[in-house]
């Protein structure tokens, strides 16, 4: 399973360099295209990619975290219990 900031970071480093950094409509799409592929794969799971962030949004660090904000999920997990999420995502 790869992380936001694993994809980000390859979309940059290989994606974004061949669309023109004025067209941003164009490289929303080949985010949008590009995350719909990892999902597809199974590189990014289903919750991944139905809260992925936007190109103009922070790229989160911790996917985990993450995702818990997205869902409004705010009670205390135990380190175990953190760890069982983690190995879900």
């Amino acid at each position: 399973m790869m992380t936001y900031l694993e994809a980000y970071n390859y979309f940059d480093l290989t994606i974004r360099p061949l669309i023109d950094i004025n067209d941003e409509v164009m490289l929303n799409e080949e985010w949008s295209n590009y995350t719909n592929m990892l999902c597809e794969n199974g590189d990014i799971n289903a919750l991944q990619y139905h809260y992925c962030p936007s190109l103009e949004d922070d790229i989160p660090s911790g996917d985990v975290e993450y995702l818990l904000e997205c869902l409004n999920v705010d009670s205390v997990l135990t380190d175990n219990q953190l760890n069982d999420l983690i190995e879900l995502i």
